[in-house]
């Protein structure tokens, strides 16, 4: 018994119980909580052990299925490598354990027990002709690992945007995604990839007739699998939760080339305002829009941005009148446009979650 705790309740009393171990063997017990707390003196008690996917982790078993998908012979070679390496393993550590149990049960001279000595020569030949074969097995996974990191980049988005969705109930507790799912709609987006050898899957008005180089392959790869997963999962939100989520992606995305400008991301989030500025613009533009404008002035691009606004007015404001501002900017453009917009049309910033 770790700890027992009674809980009253009106007319009722609840007695939780929290076993270590049963008067045989060991009791392993398993809880859905991703961090469960324990007080100190009952973690001294148990062990706990953690097999929560790291994403690092998860974006190594998507390499697994994506080589599997495109190049399923790379993927056997590696697997049976894996496996010859494991089977070598234990090849010498049954003859170590062998040999160890004659050489304690020998009797006599063992100079003069012929079976010992041809079973040390025969353990000494094997254990040569193993390591041989092991550093000729290494020499073969460095190639096989070389092709294998031409597709990280799809494992790597894979990974980044399951542990989007998978916080998503931050944003609300009805978003919930399974692991066996995301990785089957993963498989749909690579099998509707263009430019492979099989096309059958993709759409007809996408279809490219040939297959295209690995780089190119891997790019399509990656924008294909991005736009499946998004799609799948933007059917389950809220309207007011899209582009949330379509922002945090692409943020992701950007920290991940390591191209996300933090001054400018932090404003993004914060929307910090400069009131008590006079306001030129005030049959169109409110206080607080202006207050937003004027602390965007302190970033070095946009330092000119309230003159502008003033000296081309008619512009800025048929440009904030459309129903797009944004337009169909590129990720690299996404935030320096984000900024303009959130602050000129709203006057607030983007709230994350």
């Amino acid at each position: 018994m770790l700890r027992q705790h009674t809980q009253q309740l009106p007319a009722k009393a609840f007695v939780v119980c929290h076993v270590l171990s049963p008067i045989y063997g060991c009791l392993l017990l398993q809880t859905k909580l991703s961090n469960p707390h324990f007080k100190p003196e009952i973690a001294a008690q148990t062990t706990l052990v953690n097999f929560c996917v790291t994403e690092k982790g998860l974006e190594d078993q998507l390499l697994a299925l994506v080589v599997d998908h495109e190049r399923p012979d790379l993927q056997e070679q590696s697997s049976t490598l894996v496996r010859q390496l494991a089977e070598y393993t234990i090849t010498l550590k049954e003859l170590e354990d062998n040999l160890l149990f004659r050489l304690a049960n020998a009797q006599g001279d063992i100079l003069e027990d012929i079976e010992l000595i041809e079973n040390l020569e025969e353990t000494k030949r094997t254990a040569v002709e193993i390591e041989e074969k092991v550093k000729q097995a290494k020499v073969t996974e460095v190639s096989i690992s070389k092709a294998r990191e031409v597709y990280r980049p799809v494992a790597s988005r894979g990974s980044q945007v399951y542990f989007l969705i998978d916080n998503l109930n931050a944003l609300d507790r009805v978003y919930h995604y399974s692991m066996a799912n995301y990785v089957a709609i993963l498989k749909k987006g690579m099998d509707m990839t263009p430019g492979g050898p099989d096309e059958s899957a993709v759409p007809v008005a996408e279809r490219l007739g040939q297959q295209v180089e690995l780089e190119k392959r891997v790019e399509l790869l990656v924008e294909t699998t991005s736009y499946v997963l998004f799609n799948y999962v933007a059917q389950g939100l809220f309207e007011r939760h899209k582009l949330i989520v379509a922002t945090q992606l692409c943020m992701a995305v950007l920290r991940s080339r390591g191209e996300l400008q933090r001054q400018k991301f932090e404003f993004l989030l914060r929307g910090p305002k400069e009131m008590g500025v006079d306001n030129p613009l005030t049959d169109w533009v409110s206080e607080s829009v202006w207050g937003s404008v004027q602390a965007l002035k302190e970033l070095e691009d946009y330092a000119s941005l309230p003159d502008d606004l003033v000296g081309s007015s008619k512009r800025w404001r048929e440009w904030m009148e459309l129903e797009r501002p944004g337009g169909a900017a590129g990720q690299a453009l996404m935030l320096k446009q984000s900024l303009v917009t959130g602050v000129s049309r709203w006057g607030y910033s983007v709230d994350l979650g």
